[in-house]
């Protein structure tokens, strides 16, 4: 945020003296942080001498005020006017960069020590805090209880909050809370800041509100309802309360022990084939009377046995894995089913 400025262009004709006076007016109200003054007394300065540094000093009460949307449309309008020095341009270059983020959001500053939230903005944090735009709720807890308030954020402006004005309105109504403790709460979509005790009051806004809480037992529970002004209401009506409960597991059998078993019962009837293969091989060694084999040599019956031996043990090997397979498939399968 920087200073009023009041700069005379050279080659263009001295302001009125009424159009200096109030700038000098804005100046002195800005210095002391009376914006609102300021704004109007700037305001009256470029209406009566529409000077790009006295459009400059719009844009900086704007600014401060908290309306980012005006106070960047005057910083634009300066740096396209051709009268504008260039130092004053690459000033209110800077300027917009900053301005950008509060451009996107939503801005929120508390004014009072009470204790509040809205959105993900909280009264002990001071100062400006960017927050989401759009319909939020307000929470403040007081001695009395905690007061719910519906709040609009606007987006490029700045909301100031005054907690103690949200305190108590005429015509309020009241969300009686029951003897137990609930977990959590929102209120019109919008988690509360902080959780009523058992036994107090929410104050609210009269008219219809959707309600949500979390039980002790961890049961979600929603209402909707409409509150009279001035009248309580309270919150557990178990004839209007909907509980809202997850799908119960599903109880179907689990399957990956099957396929264990499935796949142990394959590898024995593989080792049982490779079984009869090596039966097959070996019996070429010693051809029965007969039969069609021509007789080996030597050689031939040491690589054919060889070859008999290791199909042999293949197979052995396969049906013991799977036996073992099919056993633990089984045992898996049978122990899941009676949990």
């Amino acid at each position: 945020m920087g200073p009023l400025v009041f700069v005379l262009v050279l080659g263009i004709a001295a302001p009125p003296a009424e159009a200096k006076a109030w700038a000098e007016r804005a100046t002195k109200a800005f210095a002391a942080e009376r914006y609102e003054e300021a704004l109007a007394a700037a305001k009256k300065a470029y209406a009566l001498d529409p000077q790009p540094e006295l459009l400059n000093n719009l844009g900086v009460v704007l600014e401060a005020l908290g309306r980012f949307d005006e106070a960047a449309d005057a910083f634009i309008r300066v740096i396209a006017d051709e009268r504008s020095p260039e130092a004053l341009r690459a000033k209110d270059r800077e300027r917009l960069m900053k301005l950008k983020p509060s451009l996107e959001s939503a801005t929120v500053r508390f004014l009072s020590a009470l204790d509040a939230t809205i959105a993900t903005a909280r009264s002990d944090r001071g100062g400006d805090q960017r927050v989401h735009p759009g319909p939020a709720v307000l929470t403040i807890r007081s001695e009395k209880g905690v007061v719910v308030r519906n709040v609009e954020l606007p987006v490029a402006r700045r909301t100031t909050i005054d907690t103690a004005t949200y305190l108590e309105r005429e015509g309020d109504a009241f969300l009686a809370i029951g003897a137990e403790r609930v977990r959590d709460m929102t209120v019109d979509g919008a988690s509360l800041g902080w959780l009523p005790d058992p036994g107090t009051k929410l104050r609210l806004d009269p008219g219809r509100h959707s309600i949500q809480w979390t039980g002790r037992e961890g049961d979600t529970h929603q209402r909707t309802i409409d509150l009279a002004p001035g009248a309580t209401e309270p919150l557990s009506q178990p004839v209007v309360v909907e509980v809202v409960t997850a799908p119960p597991p599903s109880e179907s059998a689990p399957v990956l022990p099957w396929v264990v078993s499935a796949s142990g019962a394959v590898l024995v009837a593989t080792g049982a084939v490779l079984l009869g293969v090596a039966h097959g091989t070996a019996g070429t060694l010693d051809p029965t009377p007969g039969s069609n084999l021509a007789p080996v040599t030597y050689p031939e019956a040491v690589a054919t046995e060889r070859r008999a031996g290791r199909e042999a043990a293949a197979g052995v090997g396969l049906m013991i894995a799977g036996g073992v397979a099919v056993a633990s498939g089984l045992i898996w399968g049978a122990l899941t089913s009676a949990e």
